[in-house]
């Protein structure tokens, strides 16, 4: 059995996988918590600087179209120089645009948004952590693994609200950008206690790095893992032209990204303002409820990522994707009083986004996995700069559906909710039917084997280690 073999049919992780795993879940937290955080911030900011609707709406905007552009490079950036080193450089670029933050000239708006931009520019590296995961604990494992990473993310919206509530009052919210930054320590972090993906390494003839990092994985000396029997063929410089050779990973991809995302993005936007109304609370409360949302939300994820390795991904993502559009068009008809009373709006809308946020989950773990390893960088990147596009659409819809003259922050009113939430609905929809009818499983197949499959041809045997 090669060492591959021995790492991809392990019942459980070793301790350096378990290392990994944690470490990636815990700087895509740090990576959504500094995504996050402008929006607490703004709110000490928009009434002392004078900022109108439409400025407040294009620098929560920035970071996303700086994703778009952020997912196009990293994705190369990873694919070219390594999973472990893009990583690292990810949280030093959106640190130090967290700390420039810190420096905003007063009322300079421009300011917010140049370096809010450049901000989403380096989380737009958000996926190359997975890919890491992914090419490094067993193929029976690996929606587990990236259910842990998918539910500490949502961790870091918590600690964005967290510092809204308490640091930025205390602090200021200038220091608060500087404690944005503290995640630049954390790229040391990634840099000294993590090995490279040995599957990156070997694709890309670097052979001795391969063997130290398959050794480091499996937690066997180097000198166990027989450097004759690793063969490796040099690859050429990933392309996006590459990309055409599989144009059904990139029609699922871009698909199930770009729709999710829009569906997501709007439900997250306009739940708390419609709980408020028909639930008749105050806006605190509201926010209390969508914080046990997210709660529920966590939990779902992990429950999805278990069943994401025992049913399937096609399953799985769309089973939730079809309950949250089922729920949420229910949860439209509630809001005004019809199929439920409006007193019990708060029980679909629930269900509808744990359909949504669970899901979330799978899409993480699905759109890194239907690419072979060497343009999984630049085909996940591909779809996350997609999914950048859904955070836009999604509350452009939204604004155009309720009539709204802030067509990028639509204020939520309870007449528009029917066909907003089918709006939403409509984007679960598309997502379910991608799931279905257009991907393919992967689920406990070994990377290699997923790769022989959108190649049509036997499992590549560049990848070889020793018994």
């Amino acid at each position: 059995m090669t060492a591959i073999e021995q790492l991809d049919g392990r019942p459980g992780l070793t301790a350096n996988q378990w290392k990994l795993v944690v470490t990636a879940a815990f700087g895509t937290m740090f990576e959504l918590w500094d995504q996050y955080l402008i929006a607490f911030v703004l709110a000490f900011v928009i009434r002392p600087w004078g900022l109108s609707f439409g400025i407040t709406a294009f620098i929560l905007l920035a970071s996303g179209i700086g994703s778009i552009f952020g997912g196009l490079v990293w994705g190369y950036v990873a694919d070219r120089w390594g999973r472990k080193s893009t990583f690292a450089v990810t949280f030093v670029v959106f640190s130090l645009c967290s700390l420039a933050l810190a420096f905003t000239p007063e009322g300079n708006w421009i300011w917010l948004v140049v370096f809010r931009m450049l901000l989403g520019f380096g989380t737009g590296g958000f996926f190359v952590p997975i890919a890491l995961v992914q090419e490094t604990v067993p193929a029976a494992l690996r929606g587990r693994a990236i259910g842990i990473v998918s539910a500490t993310t949502s961790a870091g919206l918590l600690l964005g609200a967290l510092c809204g509530a308490f640091v930025v009052p205390a602090i200021g919210w200038r220091l608060t950008f500087v404690v944005g930054a503290l995640p630049a320590f954390y790229a040391a972090l990634v840099w000294f206690t993590i090995a490279e993906s040995p599957r990156w390494a070997a694709l890309n003839g670097k052979v001795e790095l391969a063997r130290k990092s398959l050794a480091w994985v499996l937690g066997r000396p180097v000198t166990d893992v027989d450097l004759q029997r690793l063969t490796a063929g040099v690859q050429a410089p990933p392309s996006y032209r590459e990309l055409l050779r599989y144009p059904r990973s990139i029609v699922t991809g871009v698909v199930v990204n770009l729709a999710h995302v829009t569906g997501y993005y709007g439900l997250v936007l306009w739940s708390p303002t419609l709980i408020a109304q028909v639930q008749g609370v105050g806006p605190a409360a509201a926010a209390q409820i969508m914080i046990g949302f997210t709660g529920c939300g966590i939990v779902a994820r992990l429950i999805m990522s278990v069943l994401s390795d025992r049913f399937g991904r096609k399953v799985t993502g769309g089973t939730g994707t079809l309950l949250a559009a089922a729920f949420l068009l229910v949860a439209g008809f509630t809001a005004q009083g019809q199929l439920l009373p409006a007193g019990f709006f708060w029980l679909p809308l629930l269900i509808g986004f744990i359909g949504a946020d669970s899901s979330q989950m799978v899409l993480g773990l699905y759109t890194s996995e239907i690419w072979p390893s060497k343009v999984r960088g630049v085909g996940s990147g591909l779809c996350f700069a997609a999914s950048g596009v859904g955070k836009i659409t999604g509350p452009l819809g939204l604004g155009l559906i309720a009539g709204s003259a802030n067509i990028i922050l639509p204020q939520a009113t309870r007449n528009a909710a029917i066909p907003a939430f089918a709006y939403l609905a409509f984007w679960f929809a598309i997502v379910s039917a991608a799931f279905f009818f257009l991907g393919i499983e992967t689920r406990g197949r070994t990377l290699e084997q997923i790769e022989a499959q959108l190649d049509g041809a036997a499992p590549a045997t560049r990848i070889a280690a020793a018994k």
